[in-house]
């Protein structure tokens, strides 16, 4: 028997989504306050230990707080989609399979795959989680969704990874840019520019740990620009540059305005990954689509 109900497990994430304020999340769930402190009480008595604690009528995250909001944001967020598949079974949708990309949010080939997958499973909807793209693999692991397209190799035996392609990691410049006619660009050439990047925050496998990591020359000026469209834009009006990948980049192609060049005399390479969980059967829909992907050139 659970000592929590769902209702327990929605106090603890909206008390922690509203940085605390009783007011606030009480709002969000139409509660009173009242309501929700017996809400919050209960939970604790239930479990016999605090999951917040009190400073001036503030409420913070404990140490099994913390542990007990990561679960249950997955738990309610799982509930959520296990909802909204039963409601598609009216539409004659038996199966809706969830897909994300890690953080460079490249989804360009989305449409030929899906018009492919289509033909063969007319039953089954494909769903682009796009609040999965900092961590696809955590996602895919608390079953938020059913495939992750990675530049990561998970070491994870717990799923079924295959290797797409390989693709270059270039910096973007505009076409008129000082740096343009070089055949290939070093850590120096970005020194005295803005760099727009999606995240300030260094993350495994993207330009900081690639390129900058092990250079003492940083660029003089980051600017964060949170997602790809709005770097290629910042680019193209010659407010900085960047560096993505030639993948995708693919759907920038005719921004003329940009030009893509080289890092480094060799060059930098990446390998992108098709990965699912490993208790997904051969004859499931998600590792079908894992392999249609292995067989398109995206």
């Amino acid at each position: 028997m659970h000592k929590l109900s769902i209702s327990h497990l929605q106090t603890v994430v909206s008390i922690s989504e509203s940085d605390g304020n009783i007011t606030n999340a009480a709002h969000k769930l139409n509660l009173s306050q009242s309501a929700l402190s017996h809400r919050l009480n209960e939970a604790e008595a239930r479990l016999g230990l605090l999951l917040f604690e009190r400073r001036n009528k503030k409420l913070t995250l404990s140490k099994a707080g913390k542990v007990l909001v990561t679960s249950a944001q997955s738990i309610l967020k799982q509930l959520q989609n296990t909802e909204l598949d039963i409601e598609r079974m009216m539409d004659g949708i038996d199966q809706v399979l969830r897909i994300s990309t890690s953080s460079f949010n490249c989804y360009h080939w989305f449409p030929k795959v899906l018009k492919s997958f289509n033909k063969s499973h007319p039953e089954v909807d494909i769903e682009i989680v796009a609040d999965a793209s900092l961590d696809p693999l955590k996602a895919l692991k608390d079953g938020t969704i059913d495939l992750a397209i990675t530049h990561l190799k998970p070491n994870n035996i717990n799923f079924n990874v295959v290797e797409l392609f390989e693709d270059e990691m270039v910096a973007i410049i505009p076409a008129n840019h000082s740096l343009k006619d070089k055949s290939f660009l070093i850590n120096e050439d970005f020194e005295n520019h803005a760099f727009i990047t999606n995240a300030t925050t260094p993350q495994e496998g993207r330009e900081y740990d690639l390129f900058f990591k092990h250079s003492s020359v940083q660029p003089k000026k980051i600017l964060c620009a949170g997602h790809t469209e709005v770097i290629v834009d910042l680019v193209k009006e010659e407010l900085g540059i960047s560096i993505l990948t030639r993948w995708v980049m693919k759907r920038f192609k005719l921004q003329r305005k940009i030009i893509e060049k080289q890092l480094t005399e060799k060059g930098i390479f990446i390998q992108w990954y098709a990965v699912i969980r490993k208790n997904d059967p051969s004859e499931s829909k998600v590792y079908q689509f894992q392999k249609k992907l292995e067989k398109l050139k995206l």
